[in-house]
């Protein structure tokens, strides 16, 4: 998800919506508690790793509702440009 936000299709088409926008903070958070979790897990720190591992599933959550956010706005616009489908447009 992280190559599609910041280098892939994700951001050449999404990067100017600001539901695409939104998504970036709970995207590194929760790869953040995700590496935090791992090197507990290393240092053998078991509450630690257990905590990080929840924060990672909130961020998750987080993320899936940005990504539902976003995809209703594609929605949304996807439905008003039918909607005006046979009006003259000058580009």
């Amino acid at each position: 998800l992280g190559q599609w936000y910041y280098e892939g299709l994700g951001k050449s088409t999404f990067g100017h919506l600001p539901e695409f926008k939104e998504i970036e903070r709970p995207l590194m958070n929760m790869h953040h508690a995700a590496h935090d979790a791992l090197k507990a897990a290393h240092d053998g720190l078991v509450k630690v790793k257990l905590a990080k591992l929840e924060d990672m599933e909130n961020f998750s959550n987080e993320l899936i509702r940005g990504l539902s956010g976003l995809n209703e706005a594609l929605h949304n616009m996807a439905q008003s440009a039918m909607d005006h489908a046979d009006e003259d447009v000058l580009f």
